[in-house]
């Protein structure tokens, strides 16, 4: 054993009497350290006679081994016996002369003056680390200063491991001294764990209201229970406080007993008032397994109540799965069966990993606050990292400690699904006005319809990589998210955009559409040619399509959109669907094969006509994209008036005059081409033949919506007519209503 230095001052003490007293008590053959019994009986005889002879302030110092246990299991109990004994020995060395016991397991008390305490425990750790280099022993110190010698030992004792107990895991500090602070936080947590009964008799421990919001919507979709306790000594105490003390002393689960009642009697005084309430969510310790049925339980609660299970979610944290993975299993299993949600709570806190998401039959993942609270780079990498693997394995998305409209524009765009935190509200008793409001007023909070309803559309993956458009913004940057996507309702024949992503918005900005209100706005225009087109394309969604696809041309640019089922509510008066579509320009997609396909098509579809001219029906002009045929061509850009009579006379039979001045009027063309919900109408009409000017052949007339946001268009476009057999029919309808050939 290596040289030991003694810490005390022989000269101030009697130690004949000190030696005398020692050798007549009971000590502990282990560590040859005074008993529990005998240290409180030396104690009490050594104090009342330091205080004849010496000042200075007593202190008692109560220590433990750490990780004694894990020694053991290292080293077997034979090297752990070893460990104790030499430890006793180093003790009383080091503090020759005072009151040295060995309590219990690895636990060791020392009485000494004031001024020898903190040497003598770095003497004991200096030593423990010569005399040990097969594994370092370390040890938590606890030191209580005698204010009173009248007061009991076995209270300085107390006071002295209720130090140490508060240094328990913080590696960094191995001494703790007793000071009033310490002291109020003992005496707070023992009056919590003895009043908790009794605050849940009185009605102080209250189920607390914290909404959670539908990202899609912007309206309630639930509640997050939360646990308050008013005292009425203590006032409003922080949760953090009491639920950590009430676990450790595992009385929690009489706590989330009691929130449950709360909460489902809340519910059905709401239901009772307004007819209606949302879904809340319970928080459930790991104790709530061990001391009780927590499922008996809560099923009691609901029955009671008359609460539906489909509007309780049972919140469990990570810390209660990975205990005992199997029986969790099985637990979150009945809930299930009894038709209750179960979420993961605080997802990200902690050492949470993609295990447990993949293990664990979960219907929604709850992304850790701490991960907004530092939003950073790595935040936004990691947050729509967990969104979108939740998504890909069907679970549905909450983020908790939303605090900023950054937190909601980021969260948003990443398609997370719900959201709750103080930038909406924080948590409010049940009788509180704000809850009341949503009460009051059904279009703040949604229906069971409406949850059925959005809640489909928590599966759609808005971050889902199968189908890119690469989007790049001209400086050069990525976008954020790599597809232009949007979510989109069709109600009672209007379209609502419900989401849309950066991305699609940059992409409707290339087709002079300069935000998602005039996009819209466009959808529900029935002047404009995709108004129908729209409509059909949705109608024709169904849960057993992968996806419907159609083409339109948007200011000039030929846009494809892609659409996907994702919900249908036939159970309202109106029918409502939900559709996730995706939308590119494929006239500045990335993709060059694709592009130069298209062009190749649109050369090739050009060559079916023999003329287009582009009317300007606002600034009345109009001029010619392309003439393959001998047509008469009016110089300039002349007026639609003008330029449609001089065509009359150059190259309209006269007997279709009429009827073409009738199509033709271009004050008329564009409401004839909306109301014929195809963004086109066609006529046919007899012209000069290019090769016999003194012959005339038919032809068909098309007028094209050509329209953008700020100039209506209308492009005119003359091709060959069907079959001559198909014309002579039709000519023997003219020659009936007598319009007949010279």
């Amino acid at each position: 054993m290596p040289d030991i230095k003694c810490v005390t001052d022989r000269n101030n003490f009697d130690y004949d009497l000190y030696t005398k007293i020692y050798k007549r008590s009971e000590t502990d053959p282990l560590t040859g350290l005074l008993s529990i019994s005998s240290f409180r009986k030396i104690s009490k005889i050594i104090l009342g006679e330091v205080r004849e002879h010496d000042s200075r302030t007593i202190v008692f110092i109560y220590i433990d081994i750490r990780d004694f246990k894990g020694i053991n299991e290292e080293f077997g109990f034979e090297q752990g016996d070893e460990v104790l004994k030499s430890f006793g020995t180093i003790i009383k060395e080091v503090f020759y002369g005072r009151t040295c016991g060995y309590f219990f397991a690895d636990h060791f008390v020392v009485m000494c003056f004031e001024d020898e305490a903190l040497r003598g425990i770095e003497e004991v750790q200096r030593v423990l680390h010569e005399m040990y280099t097969f594994r370092e022993i370390m040890f938590d110190a606890g030191i209580y200063r005698l204010e009173d010698v009248h007061e009991s030992v076995m209270n300085a004792c107390d006071r002295a491991k209720d130090a140490m107990d508060a240094i328990k895991g913080v590696y960094s500090q191995n001494v703790r001294f007793y000071d009033d602070e310490l002291g109020f936080k003992i005496r707070r947590k023992r009056y919590i764990i003895n009043e908790l009964d009794n605050a849940i008799a009185n009605g102080n421990i209250q189920a607390w209201l914290q909404p959670i919001m539908r990202t899609l919507s912007g309206r309630l979709a639930g509640v997050e229970v939360l646990a308050r306790w008013n005292d009425p000594i203590y006032g409003f105490m922080n949760p953090a406080e009491f639920i950590g003390i009430l676990e450790e002393c595992k009385q929690i689960y009489k706590l989330d007993i009691a929130i449950v009642r709360a909460a489902c009697r809340n519910f059905n005084r709401w239901y009772s008032q307004y007819g209606t309430a949302v879904p809340f969510s319970v928080n459930l310790s790991r104790i709530d397994f061990e001391m009780c049925d927590i499922f008996s339980e809560i099923k009691k609660a609901a029955s009671e109540y008359d609460v539906d299970p489909k509007y309780i979610r049972i919140e469990i944290t990570e810390s209660v799965l990975m205990r005992e993975p199997e029986f969790m299993k099985e637990v979150i299993a009945k809930f299930h069966e009894a038709g209750y949600e179960v979420w993961m709570d605080d997802f990200g806190s902690g050492f949470s990993s993609l295990n447990v998401m993949k293990e664990f039959d979960f219907d929604l993942i709850k992304i850790d606050m701490t991960f907004l609270r530092t939003f950073d780079d790595k935040s936004h990498i990691i947050i729509p990292a967990i969104i979108n693997i939740s998504k890909k394995l069907g679970k549905k998305t909450l983020a908790e400690g939303v605090e900023t409209n950054e937190h909601v524009d980021a969260l948003r765009e990443w398609g997370c699904d719900m959201m709750q935190g103080y930038l909406y509200h924080k948590p409010v008793p049940p009788d509180d006005e704000y809850i009341h409001i949503f009460g009051q007023n059904p279009e703040t909070a949604e229906t069971d319809h409406d949850r059925k309803f959005y809640g489909e559309a928590s599966y759609a993956n808005v971050l889902d990589s199968s189908i890119f458009s690469k989007i790049v913004r001209p400086d050069g940057t990525k976008m954020r998210t790599s597809r232009a996507v949007a979510i989109v309702e069709l109600k009672d024949d209007m379209f609502k955009l419900m989401y849309t992503n950066e991305a699609f918005r940059y992409t409707i900005s290339q087709v002079d559409i300069d935000s998602v209100e005039l996009a819209q706005k466009y959808l529900n225009d029935n002047r404009r040619q995709y108004y129908h087109k729209m409509r059909e394309l949705f109608h024709s969604l169904s849960s057993d399509n992968e996806y419907v696809a159609q083409d339109f041309i948007l200011s000039g640019e030929l846009c494809v959109i892609r659409a996907k089922f994702i919900a249908r509510d036939t159970e309202e008066d109106n029918d409502r669907i939900m559709g996730i579509i995706t939308l590119e320009n494929i006239s500045r997609s990335p993709y060059l094969k694709e592009q130069k396909m298209v062009d190749y098509a649109l050369r090739d579809i050009v060559k079916i006509f023999e003329r287009i001219d582009l009317w300007h029906i606002d600034e009345n002009y109009a001029e010619v994209v392309y003439n393959s045929a001998n047509f008469f061509v009016e110089a300039g850009k002349p007026a639609l008036d003008y330029g449609m009579e001089m065509f009359i006379q150059k190259e309209v039979f006269p007997k279709d005059s009429a009827r073409y001045r009738q199509f033709m009027n271009y004050k008329t063309i564009l409401d004839r081409i909306h109301s014929s919900g195809m963004g086109f109408v066609s006529e046919n009409f007899r012209f000069r033949d290019k090769n016999d000017r003194d012959k005339f052949i038919w032809k068909t007339f098309i007028m094209v919506d050509a329209s953008t946001h700020d100039e209506r268009r209308v492009y005119a476009c003359i091709r060959p007519s069907d079959s001559p057999a198909r014309m002579n029919g039709y000519q023997s309808f003219l020659e009936n209503k007598g319009d007949t050939l010279s």
